[in-house]
Formats: C-alpha cells, sequence, structure tokens
C-alpha cells in the first residue's frame, strides 16, 4: 500500500511540474499566432490529436531546397527563423514558404470536430509560446475570416 500511495504522490508531482514549469514559460516568453499546415492527425497509441506545421519567415538564406538550422523568434507579431548552424529547430522549404520541420501535436477532445477538414476552405492558425532554446508549444487554435483571428473552441 505504501508503494502504490508512494508512486501515485511520484506521478502528482511529475504532473504539477510540468503544469509549474508550461505555466511560467507562457508567462514569461513570447506568444505569436502562426500559420500552420496540418500533416496526419491519427496515430492510435498517443490519443486524439492534430499533428501541425509550423509557418516561418526565414530571415537570412535564398535558399530553397533542404533543411537549415535555425533559431525561432517573435518579431512584430511573427514567428521567424535565423538561420544558425548551432541552432535547436530545423526549417525546410515547402511550397512557398518555410515550415519548421517538428510537428506540433495539439491534442483535442474525444467529441470535438476536427478543424484539419475545412483547413482547404480557411487557413488554420496556432497560438504558440516560443521559448528560446526549446521547440514551440501549442495554446490555442483560430481561422481566418474576414481578416480576424477567430479562435476555434
Amino acid at each position: 500500500m505504501k508503494r502504490g500511495l508512494l508512486l501515485a504522490a511520484a506521478q502528482v508531482l511529475l504532473v504539477l511540474t510540468m503544469l509549474g514549469k508550461y505555466g511560467w514559460e507562457r508567462a514569461q516568453y513570447p506568444r505569436v499566432w502562426a500559420a500552420v499546415v496540418p500533416v496526419d492527425p491519427n496515430l492510435p497509441l498517443r490519443g486524439r490529436y492534430l499533428s501541425l506545421r509550423l509557418l516561418v519567415d526565414n530571415r537570412g538564406t535564398d535558399q530553397t531546397r533542404g533543411s537549415v538550422r535555425c533559431w525561432l523568434a517573435v518579431e512584430k507579431g511573427r514567428l521567424v527563423a535565423h538561420p544558425d548552424p548551432r541552432g535547436p529547430a530545423t526549417i525546410s522549404y515547402f511550397r512557398n514558404g518555410w515550415i519548421v520541420d517538428k510537428p506540433l501535436a495539439f491534442f483535442i477532445s474525444e467529441h470535438a470536430s476536427d478543424p484539419t477538414r475545412a483547413f482547404a476552405a480557411q487557413p488554420l492558425y496556432a497560438q504558440v509560446t516560443v521559448p528560446p532554446r526549446n521547440d514551440p508549444r501549442p495554446i490555442r487554435l483560430a481561422t481566418a475570416k474576414n481578416g480576424q483571428l477567430v479562435p476555434l473552441r
């Protein structure tokens, strides 16, 4: 019984630590709305989630093939990639822009409708926190209607 309670306490402590870390990051680091491109949204082992790739502005390279290591930052309300071989993120050229190679996992409830199904009709955006040395963390999603971002429930 003691082992079970100790294990439960350790798991609760782990969850509270992660909640505290993410809450602190949201308070300390900049947030930005960035356009996203949906990727395959189903992986049975992880539950119901959307896999999204962030579109970024690339500062400093004319390259249109391959991947570029970079640092992500928020400048004038836009998500921007600054090429640097020591950067933690990798971006790749995609159609007419640049995307972050590592997709974001945005978890949705079991009964929520999948917003990526209407992606062709309306662009999809994600509000993300941008820590300086980690991957962006998604907060919420929105669609663009009449030039305004409308957050999804």
